[in-house]
């Protein structure tokens, strides 16, 4: 099964953003626009504790639109700890039909292609792994628990909350999978009007 970006990208649109969280990515808009025609790119390295849930989703969900709209933008992720990419991730990638190949089993890596010509691996990691910029990057902390425990993301030109619920919450409670793509969607929508929001800067 292939990707089917359209489709995909079709369950996405600003219009349940709210007028504060806006304001919120419309700051990081305007630091990633800066940085763009300051040195020609920008990174965003997001930021979750254990690297699993949502810095996961927010790397794929802003890799996906990044590379629609073909911005010099670069997408990582990161956390203060490894685990891995939770299951009831994997398990939205399956109910909304996004295929990819998994390799190893402990922290598996999840290799994802998001168009013809690109390809994405999610994988938990600190934020300061070797594979991730070491500077001149923007942090987005996706949780309180990073955000408070972590003052100083070093090498970072910018650091921002832009915090989420965390679903692990669900993680017991039936039909899991359920909650994840709500999470999902909201995530989605708020990387959909904030990278949009950049393409238009650059126009």
């Amino acid at each position: 099964m292939t990707f089917n970006r359209s489709k995909f990208i079709s369950r996405f649109n600003e219009s349940n953003v709210s007028r504060s969280r806006k304001k919120l990515l419309d700051a990081i808009c305007l630091e990633i626009v800066n940085s763009i025609q300051e040195k020609g790119k920008a990174s965003l390295n997001f930021i979750c504790t254990h690297n699993s849930r949502r810095s996961q989703m927010s790397h794929f969900l802003a890799a996906v639109f990044t590379d629609y709209f073909n911005i010099e933008l670069n997408i990582y992720s990161g956390g203060t700890e490894i685990t891995a990419v939770h299951e009831n991730v994997l398990n939205v990638f399956r109910r909304i039909d996004v295929p990819f190949n998994m390799q190893g089993s402990k922290n598996p890596k999840i290799e994802i292609g998001i168009s013809k010509n690109k390809n994405i691996t999610l994988f938990s990691k600190k934020y300061n792994n070797k594979i991730n910029p070491t500077s001149g990057f923007i942090a987005i902390m996706t949780c309180d628990d990073a955000y408070e425990n972590c003052p100083v993301v070093y090498g970072a030109q910018k650091k921002v909350a832009l915090v989420y619920e965390d679903p692990k919450v669900f993680d017991t409670r039936p039909n899991p999978t359920d909650y994840y793509i709500d999470r999902f969607d909201e995530i989605g929508r708020e990387m959909w009007y904030l990278i949009k929001g950049v393409k238009e800067e650059l126009n």
